[in-house]
């Protein structure tokens, strides 16, 4: 009988996850969307002086995403950036 209990709460749960999925995508969508304006914008403005980070687009999503997660953003692009652009 608890076991039957058990699946009404997890039945409950999943039904919580099922219907707030849509919210969440929405999220995501809108994040990527002001995620890849500023890879325009970095391309465009850093792009001629740091071609290993902001040349393509591509490579500019993959800087932002180090900044992101702040995998070694400080020492490898935010210190040379800043070192030119002091307003960056």
């Amino acid at each position: 009988m608890k076991f039957v209990n058990g699946l009404e709460h997890l039945q409950r749960i999943l039904r919580a996850i099922v219907l707030s999925f849509s919210g969440i995508v929405w999220t995501l969508v809108l994040l990527f969307i002001i995620y890849y304006v500023y890879a325009i914008i970095g391309t465009h403005i850093f792009g001629s002086e740091f071609p290993d980070y902001f040349g393509t687009l591509g490579n500019s999503l993959l800087a932002l995403f180090q900044i992101m997660t702040f995998d070694s953003w400080c020492s490898e692009i935010a210190r040379p950036i800043i070192q030119l652009h002091s307003w960056a």
